[in-house]
């Protein structure tokens, strides 16, 4: 299967990098307040430019996955 990656694609996935990038810095600089929460920022958003903002909503607003969004939630407001 060939899968067509255009440049919002490419965005996407340089955010989710970059919010990698940000996390793991922060966690070899003794969990810097400001490194993990650029790194959660990156990756939210490189996640709902890549699934699109209706498929994010969607995932986050889940019943099933009701847990795991108050995690990740909960986790970047507090960082």
């Amino acid at each position: 299967m060939v899968y067509e990656i255009n440049e919002q694609k490419k965005i996407g996935l340089g955010l989710i990098g970059f919010g990698i990038f940000f996390t793991f810095l922060g966690v070899i600089l003794f969990f810097d307040r400001g490194l993990l929460a650029l790194g959660n920022i990156f990756a939210l958003t490189g996640v709902a430019i890549l699934l699109g903002w209706h498929s994010t909503w969607n995932l986050f607003t889940n019943r099933a996955n009701y847990k795991v969004s108050q995690r990740v939630l909960r986790r970047t407001i507090l960082f």
